[in-house]
């Protein structure tokens, strides 16, 4: 599908635009983001966006398929793009970050793969 590699959030709106959609992802943390059918900001991390992995590797299911650019692309169906600024401590910078308890719950979710309850999250608990 289109969407592989963009798993963290999704925002529709009628007519999404890249600048509405960049900056939704970048306030939740994610340095890659693709609009879809011009309606739907989807947003993924690079492996450069170490913080998005918990200075992990991550799971390359979850890593945008180069693949998809051409296949998506030339449908017109995805549009994907990335943040090219400063990343700080392998984030992106923290004054555009504006994450609530319950996002960190959902992207510790994504990443796991499985629901994860919010005491786990938090803690930090992965077992």
């Amino acid at each position: 599908s289109c969407r592989d590699g963009l798993p963290f959030f999704s925002k529709v709106q009628s007519r999404m635009t890249q600048q509405t959609c960049f900056a939704f992802c970048l306030s939740k943390g994610f340095d890659v983001f693709g609009v879809l059918l011009g309606m739907e900001c989807r947003c993924g991390a690079s492996r450069a966006n170490k913080a998005a992995w918990h200075m992990e590797k991550p799971r390359v299911d979850l890593l945008f398929p180069i693949d998809n650019l051409q296949r998506c692309s030339e449908t017109r169906v995805l549009k994907v793009y990335r943040y090219t600024g400063h990343f700080e401590a392998g984030a992106v910078p923290s004054a555009v970050i504006g994450l609530h308890e319950e996002d960190l719950t959902y992207i510790d979710s994504v990443r796991a793969g499985y629901l994860r309850a919010e005491e786990s999250a938090e803690d930090g608990d992965w077992g």
